[in-house]
């Protein structure tokens, strides 16, 4: 899985979007999500979103994949998955919701980037959550 998630993070980060190649990685990643980690389903969802490739099959399963492994995500992880998400407009508020909480414990690691795709986020899904904010706003600082 990591090297699908690689080519993808590739690509985007190319900003080329080769479509039959993306399709064969998202079919690809679906028929193996159980088995990515955190960083290659953080990657893959950043990757689809970067390229602004609305694929939902593989973004509600690597929501759903996410969910069941939040407790394993960096920061870096959470708020580049709460960035793709927000950045595809796919409301997932089970996901959200969850990205919010698990952010809060760790948002002491957080770099300014980390910080800024997580008050982009929020600000993208209307969220006002207030614990999130809080944090977020003494971390800048």
């Amino acid at each position: 899985m990591q090297n699908l998630s690689n080519t993808a993070w590739a690509f985007a980060t190319l900003g080329c979007n080769h479509g039959p190649l993306l399709d064969a990685i998202s079919a690809a990643s679906l028929t193996h999500i159980d088995l990515c980690l955190a960083q290659e389903l953080s990657n893959t969802a950043w990757s689809f979103a970067t390229l602004r490739i609305f694929d939902a099959p593989l973004m509600n399963s690597i929501a759903a994949a996410s969910l069941a492994k939040l407790s394993d995500f960096q920061v870096q992880n959470l708020a580049n998955t709460a960035w793709a998400f927000a950045k595809l407009h796919l409301h997932v508020c089970p996901l959200r919701n969850a990205i919010a909480s698990a952010a809060i414990s760790k948002i002491h690691d957080c770099h300014s980037q980390s910080i800024s795709n997580f008050a982009w986020s929020l600000a993208t899904f209307e969220m006002n959550w207030a614990p999130l904010i809080c944090t977020l706003q003494s971390s800048s600082i």
